[in-house]
């Protein structure tokens, strides 16, 4: 019996068991996987006397091959899709789109938190747990502070933090991540039902749409909306957050997300909305892009205000070492205070006292070359963000080629800041 592309696909998903949700890098990587075991058995039958027999189970290999390869460019395409609507005001055509002055930012926020109240009272009518707001982060972060100094500052976006409630994902930490991961997709899907069911006047839902409902379109008067995007936490990273999600103050975020992504790159660490984790397979750590189930997590820090001394001592132990007076006299970043010199001077702390304890990196033979390698990195990195960032967006704007100018000169300058700041 012939088998079509589109039964045989229906088969495989009814047959295996994959652990992730479909349209996630993690379930990309089982698919990859199925495809390397499904090769190497193919493979295997066109070996031996009875290769010539094997043919038809071949045949059927390949079919189930290309099956999953379409699978997989699918979630590809629509994780891209994703990636565009989540740049800053994508989803608001440009001549219905609001600058995001301070006072236009003030009254975004008084509507979102009005928004969010309702959200709860949804939630509690169906027996859940209540979201608690906190702030908005990123440059909005700053909005008061821009309001009363009568700053004539335009900011990208709102994002605005949002804390969940925690999930019982019990004490093993790559289970309760998934936990919690599991619950905010449950949270997604009573917002976007909140919005689809029971919405208030100010929310624009056609545009708002169900593939991104939590970054959620509002209507501010005169026909002008914003974008307003949730940004999720849980309790145990509340301070963690309102310090990695805050930029310098007139600095855009994405100098100091790339500095803390280069430090993490170069250790073979990440840095991200769950502190800092050391992602664990045989007994060494491995990158980000190894999702295979046998990878373990290890939470080496989440406290702003000590991570770069805890970095040091997961890296440093077992064992007696040493702590710099300066690195315990400055081990995180002020909450209050975040620049990126501040952020500079902490990942050269973290090099030199894994100098001093002879703990760096096997590929580094001292501070000053583990201190290159992430200037290195950091560069490469905030010059590939302005090329995202002049590429045409879904709405079909450009970024002008004055703000390109002006993120270029941003570029040069914080490069020149940070290397400074490691005395190279």
């Amino acid at each position: 019996m012939k088998i079509s592309l589109g039964n045989l696909e229906k088969i495989l998903l009814s047959e295996i068991n994959l652990s992730f949700e479909s349209d996630t890098p993690e379930y990309i990587l089982e698919l990859d996987n199925l495809i390397t075991s499904m090769k190497s058995l193919k493979n295997s039958l066109r070996k031996g006397p009875s290769r010539i027999k094997h043919r038809k189970e071949m045949h059927r290999l390949q079919g189930a091959i290309e099956a999953v390869r379409f699978l997989k460019r699918s979630s590809e395409k629509s994780i891209e899709r994703k990636k565009l609507l989540s740049e800053g005001g994508a989803k608001v055509p440009a001549d219905q789109k609001a600058p995001l002055t301070p006072e236009v930012v003030t009254q975004a926020i008084s509507l979102y938190r009005d928004l969010m109240g309702e959200f709860n009272e949804f939630l509690g009518n169906r027996g859940l747990r209540p979201v608690k707001l906190i702030r908005p982060v990123g440059s909005t972060y700053y909005y008061q502070e821009d309001l009363e100094e009568g700053s004539d500052v335009v900011y990208g976006d709102i994002d605005y933090l949002v804390s969940l409630p925690p999930a019982d994902g019990g004490e093993n930490f790559s289970q309760s991540r998934k936990a919690q991961a599991a619950l905010k997709r449950n949270y997604e899907k009573e917002f976007l039902e909140f919005i689809q069911t029971s919405p208030p006047d100010y929310v624009d839902v056609d545009l708002t749409g169900d593939k991104s409902p939590t970054m959620v379109i509002v209507e501010i008067g005169d026909g002008k909306k914003i974008q307003i995007d949730l940004i999720s936490t849980s309790p145990k990273y509340e301070e963690w957050m309102q310090t990695r999600w805050v930029p310098e103050r007139g600095v855009k975020g994405y100098i100091g997300g790339n500095l803390y992504k280069s430090l993490g790159d170069a250790l073979t660490l990440t840095i991200s909305s769950e502190g800092v984790l050391a992602r664990i397979k045989d007994d060494m750590r491995v990158t980000s892009k190894d999702r295979s189930q046998d990878v373990t997590f290890i939470q080496v820090s989440s406290n702003p205000s000590s991570f770069f001394k805890d970095i040091v001592d997961y890296l440093s132990s077992p064992g007696d070492f040493s702590i710099s007076t300066e690195l315990e006299n400055s081990p995180g970043i002020d909450p209050t205070r975040v620049t990126i010199s501040g952020i500079a001077n902490g990942i050269r702390l973290v090099a030199e006292n894994l100098e001093l304890n002879n703990t760096l990196p096997e590929k580094f033979e001292s501070a000053t070359e583990l201190l290159e390698e992430v200037l290195a990195r950091f560069k490469l990195n905030i010059d590939a963000a302005i090329r995202k960032k002049s590429q045409q967006r879904s709405s079909g704007e450009f970024i002008s080629e004055e703000d390109i100018s002006k993120l270029v000169k941003m570029n040069s300058e914080q490069y020149n800041n940070v290397r400074n700041v490691f005395k190279l």
